[in-house]
């Protein structure tokens, strides 16, 4: 959706305010295609007395790309506006980005701001680059931050105090570990007892052995 802020009649119907942003397309921006809307309407009047902003709403993005192209080139010294609407969480970011924005425009430096996201010279500008207070970078536009609060740095600390150097006592006295090279035992031999414990009687105890039988045939 785009904001269209020129000097037209208030008491308009929506077709009438249509008519009149294809007429203005047509002889501020010098473009002649056909170019459809999904909706245009007027705000209400302003406060300062300037002229009420047309909202038109595009069925087709080439043909709002188009139309803001032609605007920036052509509207930079002229009493007419076009820009991008944008919902409040955006506008909120620009606000807080546009001295930033200003400052690099005067420094000359390659800067592009778009959908509330500034690039300067290849690079994202965040509102907390410039917020924490051991970097200067960009200092000279303070801005009132009221959405995020300013970092609080913690006190250095003497880390030798706190956290001393180790030294010989720190070194743990273990054994040095030793392969095992004896081959494995059974399990009897190694432990003195059987897998299935016996009691002493049962040991004792053993059944009488028989002679074998001999057979005749």
């Amino acid at each position: 959706m785009l904001k269209v802020e020129a000097e037209v009649a208030c008491s308009e119907t929506p077709e009438e305010t249509e008519q009149e942003v294809k007429r203005f397309i047509e002889q501020k921006l010098e473009i002649k295609e056909n170019i459809q809307f999904h909706v245009t309407h007027r705000l209400r009047p302003r406060k300062d007395g300037k002229p009420n902003n047309i909202v038109a709403k595009f069925e087709k993005r080439k043909d709002r790309n188009l139309v803001l192209k032609a605007a920036r080139s052509k509207l930079k010294e002229s009493e007419f506006k076009v820009h991008e609407q944008f919902p409040p969480e955006i506008i909120a970011r620009r606000n807080e980005l546009w001295s930033a924005f200003r400052h690099h425009q005067q420094q000359e430096d390659t800067v592009k701001f778009y959908d509330g996201k500034l690039i300067v010279n290849g690079r994202r500008i965040y509102p907390s680059t410039y917020r924490q207070p051991l970097d200067q970078t960009y200092a000279p536009y303070p801005v009132q931050h009221t959405r995020y609060p300013p970092l609080q740095m913690p006190p250095q600390q003497n880390s030798q105090q706190q956290f001393p150097q180790p030294g010989p006592s720190f070194v743990p006295n273990f054994p040095r570990y030793q392969p095992h090279t004896r081959a494995p035992q059974p399990f009897q031999q190694r432990t003195g007892q059987t897998r299935f414990p016996v009691s002493q009687e049962q040991q004792n105890v053993r059944p009488p052995m028989q002679p074998p039988q001999q057979v005749t045939y």
